[in-house]
């Protein structure tokens, strides 16, 4: 997935589009990766190729996340009790291109408005610390599954999904 953060780009010129609808009838966008990447876009664009259709003891990389996340901490797997967790782990992946989409033009969109609005506290009450520990345990299995993880490609991660965790955080009492 590449990614240009506060630049104003001809998009058809420096990535390929490719329109995603899923079942959920929403849209993300998936952009092809580009060579003329630098930095942080570049770091995270690479380890997220090579996770996201990896496996380790045949689970994916939505699978052992979740995993790490659930065993972070007992609120948490109590919070994630009774949830169709083939289904949460989809709109994870979902949700995870919206994220990607506000790191590169630092907007939501309307998914990711969705998504804050169902988390925040007039609706699941998500504490925003917990989003730290979302983090952590997305980080630790990013060690897990990328092969060529090092501080740069942690980095990158951090920077990538900081600004949309900071929206979702900013929004749980709005």
């Amino acid at each position: 997935m590449a990614l240009r953060r506060r630049q104003q780009l001809d998009w058809s010129k420096n990535f390929k589009f490719r329109l995603m609808v899923t079942d959920i009838s929403n849209m993300a966008i998936g952009l092809a990766h580009s060579d003329e990447l630098t930095g942080f876009d570049s770091y995270f664009d690479q380890s997220y190729e090579r996770v996201k259709t990896a496996k380790k003891n045949d689970k994916t990389f939505f699978d052992a996340f979740y995993d790490n996340f659930l065993a972070s901490s007992p609120h948490i797997a109590n919070h994630f009790r009774n949830t169709n967790m083939k289904r949460q782990k989809a709109m994870l992946e979902k949700s995870f291109y919206s994220l990607f989409i506000f790191y590169a033009t630092n907007n939501a969109n309307d998914y990711l408005r969705k998504i804050a609005e169902h988390h925040g506290k007039a609706g699941n009450n998500i504490p925003p610390d917990l989003y730290d520990v979302w983090l952590e345990s997305l980080i630790k299995t990013v060690a897990e599954f990328d092969p060529e993880f090092n501080s740069d490609v942690e980095l990158s991660w951090r920077v990538v999904l900081s600004s949309g965790i900071t929206y979702m955080k900013f929004k749980y009492d709005k």
